[in-house]
């Protein structure tokens, strides 16, 4: 071997960086979200990854996020009373201009309440804690796309002042297609001037593609969980098999079709559908109210389903 070729060798065995820098730089922390069918089959939310929650309007797409903000801003434990949350700061977006907020309270001191029963008997709520849990949620309302970009160009500014109340961990998207038919009409969301000083169109496509790279940089560079719901049917069919003597498939899939520069970042999916709303041959007890979760990426399989209740909701599967 020359020595030139030994040197290369060496320069590659050469350490760049120290064992506390490199198992920081892999370590992803899991985040339990105490949602049955999302930490049994996920494991927990990851930081840096994408979950899309696409469903019909009233298939619950909402009420999740709640539960996984609630879960987030609950603190693992107050006074001996385990809570379970994350004790972090939740950031929803919400761009359907929808936002429940009585609703959110009602699910916090539901959670808050049921925990304090277990441990102590007394269905009650210290003094103060909800309002301490509701200082890590933020809310944000968007009413254009354009507007939504910013905030997301904007994030880091935003999550700083937040740090006051806790380690943000958690954002929540409430729906990235609420604008996706008004930018088709328009064609257009804005006009951007290039480098050059012409007027380049920022078409459906480019803002799509602009979400996209915002939303990945948002779960990577501030070590966020990111869920986003999305409105769209979710279509069931059957695909019969060529062998006659196998059962049929069931096919799942969302309607509303994103670009792929904004599809290829939702690293899970999965579909909400009322049960009233399933076709005959997908076998199951239907449960008055009930909601089922199918997991699209990664397939489950199992069906889910989840039932809103005044407070928290009621989890099973489908048989």
């Amino acid at each position: 071997m020359g020595e030139e070729s030994r040197e290369e060798l060496l320069a590659c065995l050469r350490p760049d960086e120290t064992v506390a820098s490199l198992l920081k730089r892999g370590y992803v922390e899991r985040r339990r979200t105490n949602i049955p069918f999302i930490d049994n089959h996920l494991g927990s939310l990851k930081p840096g990854r994408v979950l899309e929650v696409a469903g019909a309007s009233g298939s619950g797409k909402t009420e999740l996020l709640l539960q996984l903000c609630v879960n987030c801003i609950l603190p693992k434990s107050y006074m001996d009373v385990l809570y379970g949350g994350s004790e972090g700061v939740a950031i929803f977006i919400d761009l359907d201009g929808r936002f429940p907020a009585g609703r959110l309270k009602r699910v916090l001191a539901a959670h808050l309440i049921d925990a304090a029963e277990i441990r102590t008997g007394r269905r009650w709520i210290p003094p103060g804690l909800a309002q301490a849990c509701l200082q890590r949620f933020h809310l944000i309302q968007c009413s254009s796309s354009f507007e939504f970009l910013a905030v997301l160009r904007l994030l880091d500014r935003i999550l700083e002042p937040l740090h006051a109340f806790g380690t943000p961990k958690l954002l929540a998207i409430d729906n990235i297609s609420a604008f996706y038919w008004m930018d088709r009409a328009n064609h257009t969301v804005s006009r951007t001037p290039s480098a050059s000083g012409a007027v380049i169109p920022l078409s459906i496509h480019r803002v799509q593609k602009a979400v996209g790279q915002q939303l990945a940089a948002a779960g990577q560079n501030f070590h966020l969980a990111v869920v986003v719901s999305c409105t769209s049917s979710v279509v069931i069919k059957k695909r019969q098999s060529a062998n006659p003597e196998e059962e049929a498939t069931v096919i799942w899939d969302k309607n509303v079709a994103f670009t792929e520069p904004l599809n290829k970042i939702f690293s899970e999916r999965l579909l909400l559908v009322p049960m009233t709303k399933l076709p005959d041959f997908v076998r199951g007890v239907r449960q008055p109210g009930g909601i089922v979760a199918y997991w699209k990426i990664p397939i489950a399989p199992r069906i889910h389903t989840f039932q809103i209740t005044d407070g928290v909701p009621r989890y099973g599967v489908l048989e």
